[in-house]
């Protein structure tokens, strides 16, 4: 992915599992957040599927763009990324 923006506050937040949902926020000329499926965790990296992307200021998913190229893609990166963890058993 193009930048993704690190959380000072990242070793508060749950340990991610497979299945869990992590939001990422992507930080260029404006700011998203990725909602990404956690497919494996590893001791320094997370990977996952981005699920969607959201416009960091209103909250607005995204429904077009060239930030949709990202959609449906395998991402990886590291736990200071992290923005927020929601677990699997408290999905809808």
């Amino acid at each position: 992915m193009e930048r993704w923006e690190p959380n000072p506050n990242w070793k508060e937040l749950p340990k991610p599992e497979v299945g869990d949902i992590v939001h990422l926020r992507l930080t260029d000329a404006f700011r998203y957040t990725a909602k990404v499926i956690v497919t494996d965790v590893g001791d320094d990296e997370i990977a996952g599927v981005i699920e969607g992307l959201f416009d960091g200021d209103t909250g607005g998913w995204l429904q077009s763009g060239e930030k949709m190229k990202f959609v449906g893609k395998q991402a990886s990166f590291r736990y200071c990324f992290m923005q927020n963890v929601i677990k699997r058993n408290a999905q809808p």
